[in-house]
């Protein structure tokens, strides 16, 4: 009884005990009674051959057919060749049936191999398809160059491109790129400093242009600037004093000539420092014994920056080595941090231009100098 329900339960879930059979020959049809619950179930089942057949050979529809009831199925295989261009001077592409002739699109096939100057007067080329004549994305700087020789005005072997003027001198290498140093690169780079509105500007477009402007070839753009401006007696002067900063950078260096600006020094509350405490504090400490009487006078200076300098005064011994560091404060604590590593931190209230530290016995009461 219990192995009946588990029949039924299989049964229930769809396995079936079947055995299936063709319904009558010449038919695909299958049927199949379960022989736990006698459900009957259809199903059709085909005697394919294995391959396909041409149905013409100009043709690339192919065919087969059931062996036992003569079912027919029919497919299209077309056989690719190899991708063509439709047409001289495109780069579409397609590719053809050998078969049938049917054509599909292909990727298109650019050549690329043709560098074209982009505008009259210009150097700059782009890749372009030798086919198409699309452009490409790279670029390069062709220039037609005359041949190097010696010209008397600048003292130097000079060269012209034919096509967009640029007049090299052969003083300096190239740069990696292979761009020349010339009298239009000169000219730019000075023109870009000379607009510079204050020493900081100054600066930044000297570094920007140090390998040109330290160039000692620069003198040669100076030459040609000042015979230009022969009778203006402001550019003159503006390029000279140019050309004796370009000159000290070079053999002083940048940094000597053109100091850099320090940095803005951010006031205390940006600094997230008690504004009460930067400025002079003193410490007026007196001890005496019979025969004996020594003050003893001990300065602090918080700066604004965060630094601070320390030193001490007595009537026996002088003044003692001043001493520096970083300060700051935190929930009502003065932090002293001295450059040799020592520390020092202590509570502190201030009123009236007194500093009152509560838990210190020696530096407990200071006055604002």
């Amino acid at each position: 009884m219990l192995k009946d329900l588990f029949d039924k339960g299989k049964c229930a879930l769809g396995f079936h005990v079947e055995a299936w059979r063709y319904a009558r020959e010449g038919s695909c049809q299958q049927a199949s009674v379960c022989v736990r619950c006698q459900v009957v179930s259809h199903r059709v089942v085909h005697d394919w051959p294995d391959g396909w057949a041409l149905v013409s050979p100009d043709d690339c529809q192919m065919a087969r057919a059931c062996r036992r009831c003569g079912e027919r199925e029919t497919r299209t295989e077309h056989d690719w060749g190899a991708p063509a261009y439709v047409a001289d001077g495109s780069c579409d592409q397609v590719r053809g049936c050998s078969r049938c002739g049917t054509e599909m699109p292909a990727a298109a096939a650019h050549v690329w191999n043709a560098w074209v100057y982009t505008e009259e007067g210009s150097c700059r080329q782009t890749l372009g398809c030798s086919r198409c004549a699309a452009p490409g994305a790279d670029t390069r700087t062709a220039h037609e160059w005359s041949p190097w020789q010696y010209s008397p005005f600048y003292e130097a072997q000079v060269r012209v491109c034919s096509r967009c003027g640029e007049m090299p001198f052969d003083a300096d290498p190239a740069d990696e790129d292979g761009t020349p140093l010339s009298l239009q690169r000169f000219a730019a780079a000075v023109l870009d400093v000379s607009g510079a509105s204050d020493m900081a500007a100054l600066r930044e477009r000297v570094v920007a242009h140090q390998r040109v402007l330290l160039s000692p070839a620069v003198q040669h753009y100076f030459k040609f600037a000042m015979a230009n401006a022969a009778g203006d007696a402001a550019q003159t002067e503006t390029l000279q004093t140019l050309a004796q900063v370009f000159d000290r950078c070079r053999v002083e260096g940048i940094d000597a000539v053109l100091r850099p600006v320090p940095p803005p020094i951010p006031s205390p509350a940006d600094a997230g420092l008690d504004t009460r405490l930067p400025g002079h504090w003193r410490h007026v400490e007196s001890m005496s014994s019979p025969g004996l009487s020594l003050v003893i006078d001990t300065h602090l200076v918080l700066e604004t920056s965060g630094r601070f300098e320390w030193w001490s005064k007595s009537s026996g011994s002088g003044t003692s080595g001043r001493e520096r560091g970083v300060w700051s404060n935190n929930d009502g604590t003065l932090v002293l941090a001295f450059d040799n590593g020592s520390r020092a931190a202590w509570r502190y209230h201030i009123e009236s231009g007194r500093m009152f530290l509560p838990d210190e016995r020696r530096y407990r009461l200071w006055q604002r100098v």
